[in-house]
């Protein structure tokens, strides 16, 4: 009962901040965050090569720790294939300094799913010479030392958290695969919500990047051996115990105990990176996990205003989680999972968002009513006609790319449609196309991607009819930011566009 009124008041303070938040405009974060997916560390099958190193850095003669944005010099140049340009992933392979007896049971099972590495961030090859290369650090997880390992960088995938949902405690087993939290990020044994622990299972078990794992122990405790001994009984007699009843050795039959939720961000072949995103109680190393099952999909539509008289316009906004396929209908069919268009129905129309996923289908819908005219009053003097600069104010919109990337997608497609329309219809305007970049990465690189982002858009146009002598193309790289307030990604994702310009 006392645990339980404990759980009534964490679930009404959570509730209570969640309705706060709302009441503020405040959205939680619905994806990992970048930290916990580049700096979580993670388990590999077997040792990663380690014939490209950190040999020293710039200005450190007899220093062997570097930090973000300092150069380093590397082990190898063009003779090891290194070229300008190229990242690299730094990484480090540790081990246990000072492994504790209570840990003797878990260190078989560790060791036979492969080697521990921490992540301690990324850098970008800036010169090239024969026998070494220089580097600048772009991001630091943790200090950088000489003799760290270089990787061939891969952009991981950045998992969405399940949609919030209410924790069944009392949940029935799943069938899914059992498991145990081997230990946590710098060999720790307790572990609460926000902490980083490795579990070992991974792709060869079917563990996928943004699975969750539920955690829980027996009334025969766990593997720890620190815990081990408590959880089995060890104390025979209690005060206040009847004469003669010893505590239980071994009761699998008893219920679990449920210690709470672990959110899948890094997968190898036989292990696990996972961050504690819900914890009931502390969690110990040697404790269990299972693969919980999909969570169902979240599906949100909104149309503002809900009422519009025929010929003005309603802004329809959507987001989804847990999906793979969205679609909107009627009439726009696939969408991205987050979104926003304007619409202008001739009547009543009731818009319908669909989201699939591996927990199944869950859809959502939003009704805009369209009021029809009342009769034309008597006729009055015309209105002026609008002038060039109003027409490309309301046809033309600037378009919004992915991180690092110049993909023209679903959404910056549709608004392309609007733009390629006004072009095609006012032969003599002229545009300039100026590709933005957020602050990321070196002035050179930002330059070279903020062109070929302006260079994709004119392409694009072009392909929907419109004459190419209309167009021209520029890079601003991330030299003329629209948005400088944060440094958070919210803010960043505002400078990755192409912004139009009328000539």
């Amino acid at each position: 009962m006392r645990m339980l009124g404990r759980v009534l008041i964490l679930s009404l303070l959570v509730a209570g901040l969640s309705l706060a938040a709302a009441a503020q405009g405040y959205e939680p974060p619905t994806q990992a965050n970048h930290k916990d997916v580049y700096c979580s560390g993670f388990v590999a099958s077997s040792p990663l090569p380690a014939n490209l190193r950190i040999v020293m850095a710039e200005d450190r003669v007899g220093g062997v720790l570097y930090s973000q944005y300092d150069y380093i010099y590397l082990s190898q140049g063009r003779n090891g294939g290194v070229s300008v340009g190229q990242r690299y992933q730094v990484v480090r392979p540790v081990n246990d300094p000072n492994p504790v007896q209570a840990f003797a049971r878990q260190q078989p099972i560790f060791k036979a799913i492969g080697q521990l590495y921490m992540d301690l961030g990324w850098v970008e090859v800036t010169q090239v010479h024969e026998t070494t290369a220089t580097a600048l650090v772009q991001e630091a997880c943790e200090g950088l030392n000489a003799g760290d390992v270089l990787i061939p960088f891969e952009n991981r995938p950045v998992p969405e958290y399940k949609p919030s949902v209410t924790f069944d405690r009392f949940a029935p087993m799943q069938s899914r695969g059992e498991a145990t939290l081997m230990m946590g990020k710098d060999f720790g044994s307790a572990f609460g919500q926000g902490d980083v622990v490795y579990i070992n299972l991974g792709t060869s078990q079917g563990v996928k990047v943004g699975d969750y794992f539920r955690a829980y122990r027996y009334g025969s405790g766990t593997i720890y051996e620190g815990y081990r001994k408590a959880g089995q009984g060890q104390m025979r007699q209690l005060r206040g115990m009847p004469y003669g009843y010893e505590l239980p050795k071994m009761r699998k039959d008893l219920p679990r105990e449920v210690l709470g939720e672990v959110f899948v961000v890094r997968v190898d072949s036989n292990a696990s990176t996972g961050v504690v995103t819900l914890s009931l109680r502390e969690m110990h190393a040697g404790d269990f996990v299972e693969l919980e099952p999909p969570a169902p999909p979240a599906a949100h539509l909104t149309v503002t205003p809900a009422s519009i008289s025929r010929g003005a316009t309603a802004t329809l906004s959507w987001h989804a989680q847990a999906a793979q396929e969205i679609t909107l209908e009627p009439r726009l069919g696939a969408v991205e999972k987050r979104g926003s268009m304007n619409v202008n129905p001739t009547q009543t129309v009731t818009y319908t968002l669909r989201a699939r996923g591996p927990g199944g289908e869950t859809q959502a819908t939003a009704t805009l009513t369209v009021v029809q005219p009342a009769p034309a009053p008597a006729p009055v003097a015309p209105a002026r006609a609008p002038s060039m600069q109003d027409l490309f104010a309301q046809s033309v919109q600037d378009v919004f790319f992915e991180f690092d990337k110049s993909d023209i997608s679903a959404e910056a497609a549709a608004s392309l449609q609007q733009t390629a329309g006004f072009l095609r219809s006012y032969p003599d305007a002229r545009i300039l196309i100026e590709g933005h970049c957020d602050e990321v990465g070196g002035g050179r690189y930002n330059t070279a991607l903020g062109a070929r982002r302006a260079e994709a858009v004119k392409n694009y146009l072009v392909s929907l009819g419109v004459n190419a002598g209309q167009l021209a193309t520029t890079s601003r790289g991330k030299d003329a930011p629209f948005c400088t307030e944060s440094s958070q990604d919210s803010c960043r994702a505002l400078n990755r566009r192409a912004h139009f310009a009328l000539q």
